[in-house]
């Protein structure tokens, strides 16, 4: 019985492919941290990360190579990461960081370091070689954060403003700013 229940409290936090913690297990990790924002005056923040070119991969060499590549590019992602990390696949190519006592701009360099591990990480299929890009939005985890859902929004925001700046941006969530706030509208 306990094994039992270990495999399905594995199968209930990560994710059978990569072996990170999985969009469920991240969102509880989001609201502990913001809980010790709350209760300890600490600031945290949340990163979401995701890779660009990845659909090419799948779409020229199958699904089951964009499975490996993602299993290698998660590896290649944790090991780089600062002990106080918490590193999760939010589904596809996508993946959620939670940096403990970690300020804005610490997120940021967090972030630019971890967009060049990704561009400069090569996967080869039959001779092929595929060079990828990433671009991050961070919500900052302050006393003031409403929900865990709430920072995902901000930072998936964020990422998608960067995106849309081009590959290898990194952006910083900021309520007041205009641009937020039409995509808030």
């Amino acid at each position: 019985k306990k094994q039992l229940l270990d495999g399905l409290r594995e199968m209930a936090f990560h994710d059978t492919l990569t072996r990170l913690p999985n969009r469920r297990a991240v969102e509880g990790r989001l609201d502990r941290a913001m809980r010790s924002a709350r209760a300890d005056c600490r600031q945290h923040a949340f990163c979401y990360i995701d890779l660009d070119q990845f659909k090419l991969v799948n779409d020229t060499c199958g699904h089951a190579v964009g499975d490996a590549l993602l299993a290698e590019i998660a590896h290649a992602m944790k090991d780089a990461l600062p002990v106080q990390a918490y590193l999760g696949r939010l589904g596809g190519d996508e993946f959620g960081l939670i940096l403990f006592n970690t300020l804005p701009v610490e997120a940021m360099q967090i972030c630019r370091q971890m967009i060049r591990r990704i561009r400069d990480f090569r996967f080869e299929h039959k001779g092929r070689r595929f060079t990828l890009g990433a671009s991050a939005g961070i919500a900052p985890i302050t006393e003031t954060a409403a929900s865990a859902g709430d920072l995902m929004v901000q930072a998936d925001m964020a990422c998608y403003r960067a995106k849309s700046q081009g590959s290898g941006r990194v952006l910083l969530y900021e309520a007041h700013e205009v641009g937020f706030r039409r995509l808030e509208t």
